[in-house]
């Protein structure tokens, strides 16, 4: 799956609203997920026929597909909050600012 990467300047989509409308895009991915479940294939439900096996496989590849999404746009919105610090790092670097480390 392709990476959807954004690259956030002054002109575009904030940082911080791209990462919440990615993380929003998951949520609501984990809530169809959620739904899914509800609805799996039983056993019960193929007493007299059909085959429960093929469908329960089905099923598992179905959620399989949705949960991958989720974590998909999950990783995405991290990525924008990376580039969002490393942005104002560079940017007080260039400014001029002091990078303090602290020794234990």
């Amino acid at each position: 799956m392709h990476q959807i990467a954004p690259v956030p300047n002054h002109n575009g989509t904030s940082d911080q609203v791209l990462a919440e409308q990615m993380m929003e895009v998951c949520h609501a991915l984990e809530r169809a997920a959620s739904v899914m479940a509800t609805g799996q294939p039983h056993g019960r439900d193929y007493q007299t026929g059909g085959d429960y096996r093929l469908d329960r496989d089905e099923f598992l590849r179905r959620i399989g597909l949705v949960e991958a999404l989720a974590h998909q746009y999950e990783r995405e919105a991290i990525a924008v909050q990376d580039h969002q610090l490393r942005v104002r790092v560079i940017d007080e670097l260039q400014r001029g600012a002091v990078v303090t480390r602290y020794k234990q």
